[in-house]
């Protein structure tokens, strides 16, 4: 079973303009606090790696 929890507060900490990063307050439903919990928000991307 999953449980839920609730963000409280939610601010910003980094937006540069191809990723943004929040800084949330989240409470579970047994009362535990997460402070902080990195939520990171950003574009599909791809990444290339050459062979050695």
């Amino acid at each position: 079973m999953v449980s839920k929890w609730t963000t409280e507060a939610s601010r910003l900490v980094l937006d540069d303009g191809w990723i943004k990063v929040r800084a949330d307050r989240c409470t579970g439903v047994d009362g535990q606090v997460i402070d902080p919990y990195y939520v990171i928000c950003a574009s599909d991307w791809v990444s290339i790696l050459p062979p050695d």
